[in-house]
């Protein structure tokens, strides 16, 4: 599977995302955030240190911890337990 270039709405460059999971050796589970309004139902809002962000739960992907370049801050137990239950609905758990 070539995951780069990106393909149609696939989220490129650099992005900031939400940690779902703990790291899991050189992996972590992440997903994605854009500045857009959510647009659908797997779409989460969520608020960071110094904005208000769409998490696209839809686009939810494992990433080597080495794609990490900075932490920035941390989201509201709440909005990551909305996150991590539309991305158990979508993948059916």
């Amino acid at each position: 599977m070539e995951w780069d270039p990106t393909v149609g709405h696939e989220q490129q460059k650099h992005r900031p995302c939400i940690a779902i999971s703990a790291q899991l050796g050189a992996l972590v589970i992440v997903v994605p955030l854009t500045s857009s309004r959510p647009k659908v139902g797997s779409h989460v809002e969520v608020e960071t240190r110094d904005r208000v962000s769409t998490a696209l739960c839809e686009q939810v992907r494992s990433v080597d911890v080495q794609r990490i370049t900075k932490r920035d801050g941390a989201v509201e137990p709440d909005r990551l337990r909305a996150v991590r239950d539309v991305v158990a609905l979508l993948i059916g758990v």
